[in-house]
């Protein structure tokens, strides 16, 4: 990475994002996003960049700004699918633990916007809920058939059922 200007476009930037990640260097990534936004003054609403903020958030463990700029994303052609997949990683995953106060930081934000993230057992099955949400709109615009059996099955098994765990 010569400089910021060559990360200038989303999709570049994305693939930095991933890069800097591979080789240990999140720490990084920040200036990157600040620099494409001061760059571009649109930037600031552009899904791409709202979807490699989301995905820096997902690779620093910060579930509910992750999910807040992956909402972002959500809705666009070019970087919803990926965005919908992020988004049901985060909510299958088990270890994330949150807060009360940090699902509270964010209560400003409707619920068509930013589903809610919740960690207590009630909750699980709430995210397991938004996670079925997301798959069944992801298999509406999604045609890469691998990855969405892959996240199908990681929802049945975080189901723990039996059942489902024996079908994944």
């Amino acid at each position: 990475v010569t400089g910021v200007q060559t990360c200038a476009l989303p999709i570049s930037l994305s693939k930095l994002v991933y890069l800097l990640r591979g080789s240990g260097r999140l720490e990084d990534i920040p200036a990157y996003l600040n620099s494409a936004e001061e760059e571009n003054p649109r930037a600031a609403n552009h899904a791409g960049l709202a979807f490699c903020r989301g995905l820096y958030y997902k690779y620093i463990h910060d579930s509910v700004e992750a999910i807040k700029y992956l909402n972002l994303a959500r809705k666009d052609g070019t970087w919803g699918c990926a965005a919908l997949e992020h988004l049901i990683e985060i909510y299958l995953d088990a270890d994330n633990i949150l807060s009360e106060d940090d699902l509270n930081a964010n209560s400003n934000l409707s619920e068509e916007e930013e589903p809610k993230f919740n960690t207590s057992t009630n909750g699980k099955m709430e995210n397991l809920k938004v996670a079925q949400a997301l798959l069944n709109e992801l298999s509406q615009i999604n045609s890469d058939t691998r990855k969405q059996t892959v996240l199908n099955n990681l929802f049945l098994l975080a189901t723990r059922n039996r059942g489902n765990v024996n079908t994944a």
